[in-house]
C-alpha cells in the first residue's frame, strides 16, 4: 500500500496492532488498551480476520468479536453502511431478471453498537420448536431468548441521521452525474 500511495502522491505511514485472537494469544484480552489507544490516534483502521475456530470455545467475553465490538464502541464507529449496486457486466448473471435488477442502488444503514450487540438477553433454559410468545425467539435445540435487547432512542437516532446524510449525499451525487453527462465521480 505505501507504494501505491507514493504513485498517487501521498505518504502513507501503517502501524500495526494487536486486536481478536492475535491480542489474545498475546495479552489475554481481545482488545489491549494500546491497540484503542493507536486506533483513536489515526486517520484510518484497517481490519483483517480477527478470530478462528481455536477461540471458540472461549467464554463469551474473551471471544475475538469482543474486540471488534470493543473497538466500534471506542470509536464510536454505530453505523455500518453497506452499498448494493450491480455492474453492468453482471446483468445477466443474477438468477433475477435483467428488468430486476438493472439500476440497483441501494444503501443499507446497520446500527453497530448497541442494543443486541451490546445488551444481556435474558435467557430460559432451551426450547423444542415450540412458541411460547411474541417476545421468545426460539429455534429447535437452542436457547430461548426471552426480552430481546433493544435499541435505545439514542441509537437509533444517530443511525437514521447517518441514513439520512448517506441519502443526501447519494442523491447529490446522481444530480451532479447527470449535470455532467455521467463523467462526474462523485
Amino acid at each position: 500500500m505505501p507504494s501505491q500511495a507514493k504513485k498517487e502522491g501521498f505518504s502513507l505511514s501503517i502501524q500495526e496492532a494487536l486486536i481478536g485472537g492475535a491480542a489474545l494469544d498475546a495479552t489475554g484480552v481481545p482488545l489491549p488498551d494500546v491497540t484503542l489507544d493507536t486506533c483513536k490516534a489515526s486517520d484510518a483502521v484497517l481490519l483483517a480476520a480477527i478470530g478462528g475456530y481455536k477461540w471458540d470455545t472461549l467464554p463469551a467475553a474473551l471471544r475475538p468479536e469482543r474486540g471488534l465490538l470493543g473497538l466500534r464502541a471506542g470509536l464510536q464507529a454505530f453505523a455500518n453502511l453497506r452499498p448494493a449496486t450491480i455492474l453492468p457486466q453482471l446483468l445477466d448473471a443474477s438468477t433475477l431478471k435483467r428488468e430486476v435488477v438493472e439500476g440497483t442502488d441501494i444503501m443499507v444503514v446497520r446500527e453497530l453498537t448497541g442494543g443486541i450487540y451490546f445488551g444481556q438477553p435474558k435467557v430460559r433454559g432451551w426450547a423444542c420448536c415450540q412458541r411460547r410468545g411474541a417476545s421468545e425467539l426460539q429455534f429447535c435445540g437452542s436457547r430461548v431468548l426471552a426480552k430481546p435487547p433493544r435499541a435505545s432512542e439514542r441509537d437509533l437516532t444517530r443511525t437514521c441521521t447517518a441514513s439520512r446524510r448517506s441519502a443526501a449525499s447519494r442523491w447529490l451525487a446522481s444530480k451532479l452525474r447527470a449535470s455532467a453527462g455521467g463523467a462526474c465521480a462523485a
